[in-house]
């Protein structure tokens, strides 16, 4: 751990040692330092993809904030262990960080680990991507709530139709509160 904080620590060893953390599995008591030592490596040319990995191995969703705002410049695979580790969380604050994903890099992956992240999801998309400026991303957000949405998503859903403008945002619009109701008949009888 001193030879990563070292400031003379040559880049190929300080990328082999967050490698080897990556492999490492984690002891929760020294997550926060390896973490915090882990950060500023991440924008470090030759040691970042080392560095992603073992944040994704070591981290939460908190620390996994500055990888998700960047995610659309990670390669596929990096950008796959972030949504894994961050749809393994199934909390409100790794489905936060996971529509920040999905937004910042229109990532489909995303997407399918929100779907699947279940009810716990909902809140964080209708804030995050439901309102967001960008129609495809409303899109997505129509799809993802038609899965995942209680009666929140359905009142969200019935605002968003009366200002949508984006013709296949709108029919996505009102395809998802079908879904709702399909789905809670379903699930009453």
């Amino acid at each position: 751990m001193e030879t990563l904080k070292s400031p003379t620590a040559s880049p190929g060893e300080r990328m082999r040692l967050a490698q080897a953390l990556a492999d490492t599995p984690h002891v929760e008591s020294k997550r926060k330092e390896v973490c915090r030592v882990l950060q500023p490596m991440v924008v470090d040319v030759f040691c970042r993809n080392a560095a992603i990995q073992a944040l994704c191995a070591w981290g939460n969703a908190d620390d996994l904030v500055a990888l998700a705002k960047g995610a659309r410049g990670l390669d596929f695979v990096l950008r796959a262990k972030l949504i894994s580790k961050l749809a393994a969380g199934k909390d409100a604050r790794s489905a936060e960080v996971l529509v920040q994903v999905a937004v910042n890099a229109f990532d489909k992956m995303a997407v399918q680990a929100l779907k699947n992240m279940g009810h716990v999801a909902e809140d964080a998309v209708i804030g995050g991507m439901l309102n967001h400026t960008d129609s495809r991303v409303r899109f997505e957000a129509c799809g993802i709530l038609g899965v995942v949405g209680g009666e929140k998503s359905f009142a969200a859903l019935n605002r968003l139709l009366r200002i949508e403008r984006a013709f296949q945002t709108r029919e996505a619009t009102m395809s998802a509160p079908r879904q709702l109701r399909s789905r809670w008949a379903w699930r009453s009888a």
